[in-house]
């Protein structure tokens, strides 16, 4: 399929389907865990798989404390990588200055957020704040993900992208390049 189709055609309609059927309780905790687990590996490999020349801008992809679910900054990692971009990805659940400061070392031109998870909503809107707090000026912020327009008047106001589909992620990615 590629990488793109893999994640458009496969992966993202799954994991929106097995998300349902779990709210809806028709799905267990384990088999949800069990077909995460599956997909989180194989996109694992997607992104691992990617050779991005030396010269290729950096962006750094993770989710922030509270919000638990990855696999939709992993997919975006993904979608970037096969964009021409090198990326590192954190995984779920970092802390405002953790994020930053990998940010700084990786000295990326871009972050990465996905929001596919409500939690501790404020929570998540402190940490937001902390986090355009202790990046440096110029760093794109890039954000979507099932629950974005929770944090949208904060994106917003500090000039993220609010990205809708991984269309739309992909053509700010070009933009920004």
């Amino acid at each position: 399929l590629g990488a793109r189709k893999f994640i458009e055609a496969f992966a993202a309609p799954l994991m929106e389907s097995v998300g349902s059927h779990w709210r809806a309780g028709d799905v267990k905790i384990a088999e949800e865990h069990l077909i995460t687990a599956s997909v989180r590996s194989q996109l694992g490999k997607l992104l691992s798989s990617s050779n991005s020349p030396e010269e290729a801008p950096m962006i750094v992809f993770t989710t922030l404390q509270g919000q638990v679910h990855e696999l939709g900054a992993l997919m975006a990692a993904v979608i970037a990588s096969q964009s021409g971009w090198k990326t590192s990805f954190l995984g779920p659940n970092m802390p405002a200055n953790e994020i930053a400061g990998a940010v700084i070392a990786a000295r990326a031109r871009a972050l990465g957020l996905s929001f596919t998870h409500s939690g501790d909503f404020e929570c998540a809107l402190n940490e937001l704040e902390d986090l355009f707090q202790l990046l440096p000026v110029g760093i794109t912020v890039m954000a979507g993900g099932r629950c974005v327009e929770k944090f949208n008047k904060v994106l917003e106001d500090r000039g993220a992208l609010i990205c809708v589909g991984l269309t739309q992620f992909q053509d700010e990615l070009e933009q920004i390049n």
